[in-house]
């Protein structure tokens, strides 16, 4: 298998898990709970990294960056999506009231 292709399926995860576990774990433990947790275990995922596979440190810091920037696109989707929710709420109930 391609070494490359490894290495960037790799930088996609960074990419991607936090959008996911944020969408999943928001309800049960809070927005910014969520971005924390989310945080500190890529953090800790890098230290791991980088004691067990000796990778180097700029490309932790590349994929600390892509954590940061997968839980930041988690929080604005989420955001979005309680927003686009709380509307259609008000429309229904406003629908309701108006029969």
């Amino acid at each position: 298998m391609d070494l490359h292709l490894i290495f960037q399926w790799h930088q996609l995860l960074h990419f991607i898990m936090p959008i996911l576990i944020i969408i999943l774990l928001n309800k049960r433990l809070g927005l910014r709970n969520t971005s924390v947790l989310v945080f500190i275990l890529g953090i800790m995922k890098e230290i791991r990294d980088r004691i067990m596979y000796e990778d180097a440190l700029w490309l932790s810091g590349i994929d600390i960056i892509l954590d940061l920037i997968g839980i930041l696109l988690g929080i604005i989707i989420v955001k979005n999506i309680n927003l686009i929710r709380n509307k259609l709420l008000k429309q229904n109930n406003e629908a309701k009231i108006n029969e």
